[in-house]
């Protein structure tokens, strides 16, 4: 199963079939796992033992941090990913998801409620004509999330342009393998990481100055207590970025779904009450994360599979979601 060529990257689901009924649990090599298979990954994931690690690090040599040290200091866009919570293992994690979901209320959701509403119905219809076609990914699915995240964090209408651009950057360095990238798409990861993080520090001053109730106001103010400043930051572009990309892929995978199955439209049209429903059927069915990365922190069984400690699991969601 090769997760970088075309074939896989166009349909990964009959790759994902294949290894499920061959090798749930599946040694690539020495030091590198796949796991397919739902309950097998079910009972990993919950495992405090699976470690999130940092992006470009190789805990199976021994303890040798040299080259991740070295691509930290080499490589801003690292040392700011490696900061997000998503690559944190407890207790740092528990932490900062803590203190990021103690001002990320569902009070802070529903006072954006309407407004989030209202930006939807202008994207649909605004550039649309009824009968028309358009696309939905450039005209809904991108602006979308990111028009209601930067509301949330209460980002300034007029910086919001310059995103697009930076955030893309960061799906490729966190999708890749940063000792195998040319040095031209490190270069740009790096100026996008400078650029979005510099962005967060000139706005943190003018949010201190003038206090009001969005997301990044809050972490503002429980910075003074329980968060570092770097960290603040570095979790601000997190949210800006996490929530885009996710959400974009789960808007457009969804269409697509519903385009080949009418009749579920039809159905939803007919009984909105099916909607949330759907929303998480739709995430099990093509989600937008497809796969995660954990690496054990000590030796850990799956299926009479021992992982030891150190190796790099793949733990394929989009498979685990379709396991009959």
């Amino acid at each position: 199963m090769n997760i970088n060529s075309p074939e896989f990257l166009n349909n990964p689901y009959p790759f994902y079939a294949e290894r499920r009924a061959s090798a749930p649990v599946f040694r690539r090599n020495d030091f590198e796992w796949t796991i397919t298979g739902f309950q097998e990954l079910s009972t990993f994931l919950a495992k405090p033992s699976a470690g999130r690690g940092n992006i470009g690090q190789t805990p199976h040599r021994g303890g040798d941090t040299s080259a991740i040290d070295a691509l930290k200091k080499n490589n801003p866009s690292l040392a700011l990913i490696e900061r997000w919570m998503t690559f944190q293992n407890p207790p740092k994690h528990t932490k900062t998801r803590g203190n990021i979901a103690s001002v990320f209320t569902n009070k802070l959701v529903s006072l954006l409620e309407q407004s989030i509403r209202k930006t939807l119905r202008e994207l649909l219809y605004s550039n649309t004509e009824q009968g028309t076609e358009f696309d939905f990914v450039s005209t809904v699915a991108y602006p979308f999330p990111l028009t209601v995240i930067s509301d949330m964090l209460g980002i300034p209408k007029e910086d919001r342009t310059q995103f697009a651009k930076l955030t893309r950057s960061l799906t490729i360095a966190t999708q890749s393998n940063f000792h195998q990238l040319p040095k031209s798409v490190l270069q740009e990861l790096n100026n996008s990481a400078v650029a979005l993080e510099m962005y967060f520090k000139e706005l943190l001053p003018k949010k201190i100055a003038n206090q009001s109730d969005d997301l990044m106001t809050r972490l503002i103010n429980k910075n003074s207590k329980d968060l570092d400043t770097q960290e603040l930051l570095a979790n601000c572009v997190f949210l800006l970025f996490a929530g885009q990309d996710t959400t974009t892929c789960l808007l457009t995978n969804a269409m697509s779904a519903f385009f080949a199955h009418p009749e579920e439209w039809q159905k939803l049209i007919k009984q909105p009450d099916l909607i949330p429903n759907a929303v998480e059927e739709c995430l099990r069915f093509d989600p937008s994360v497809q796969l995660v990365g954990r690496f054990a922190l000590e030796d850990i069984e799956i299926e009479n599979n021992v992982i030891k400690q150190g190796h790099h699991v793949f733990a394929f969601l989009g498979a685990a979601g379709r396991d009959p």
